[in-house]
C-alpha cells in the first residue's frame, strides 16, 4: 500500500496519518520509517559530470578541526588500491569541500587506531591514512565546491568511493 505522510512527526508511539493514493486517510501507530529522501541540488552547472582523474571520494560529516584533518586518516581501505588515486575529494552533503593530492599513504598504527577510531583489540587495524597537500588551481576549479553525481552518493557500506 503506497501513500504519503501527512505529518512530520516520526517519533515512535506517535499517532500519524497516512493518506493513500485512493485519498483515504489511515491512522497508524509506531511508524518507524522516514519517508523523506535526501535530494542533492540538480544544478548541472555546479555538478561534476565526469571524472577525468582517478579520485577517491570520502564522505565526511563536518569540517572540524579542518577538512584536511577529517579526511586524511583512519579509513578502512586497501593501501594498494588507494595509492592509485591522483586526488582525494572530501565531500560534505554531496558537495566537494576539499581537494587534496596525496604524496604518501600509510597504515595507521594500532595504538592511534585504538585511541582515535575503532578501539580494535587486534594487532592490525586495517585502516589507512595519507599525507598530502591541496591540489593545484586547475584541479581545484574542476572539483572544488561542485556537487558529486548521485550515483557516488548512494548509501553503502562505508564512506569511501572510487572513481576508477
Amino acid at each position: 500500500m503506497g501513500g504519503k505522510l501527512i505529518t512530520n512527526e516520526f517519533e515512535k508511539g506517535m499517532e500519524v496519518e497516512i493518506q493513500t493514493e485512493e485519498n483515504e486517510s489511515i491512522k497508524s501507530r509506531n511508524v518507524v520509517r522516514t519517508f523523506q529522501k535526501t535530494e542533492y541540488p540538480s544544478d548541472n552547472l555546479n555538478k561534476i559530470s565526469t571524472f577525468s582523474d582517478k579520485c577517491i571520494i570520502i564522505k565526511i560529516r563536518d569540517k572540524y578541526p579542518s577538512v584536511y584533518e577529517r579526511v586524511r586518516r583512519c579509513w578502512k581501505n586497501q593501501k594498494e588500491r588507494a595509492e592509485q588515486a591522483d586526488y582525494v575529494l572530501a565531500v560534505i552533503n554531496g558537495r566537494v569541500e576539499g581537494v587534496f593530492e596525496p604524496t604518501q599513504w600509510y597504515y595507521i598504527p594500532i595504538e592511534e587506531c585504538r585511541k582515535n577510531v575503532c578501539e580494535s583489540k587486534t594487532q592490525s587495524c586495517g585502516r589507512i591514512g595519507f599525507i598530502g597537500k591541496e591540489a593545484g588551481d586547475e584541479v581545484q576549479k574542476k572539483y572544488f565546491n561542485k556537487y558529486i553525481p548521485d550515483w557516488y552518493m548512494r548509501p553503502g557500506p562505508g564512506p569511501v568511493q572510487y572513481t576508477y
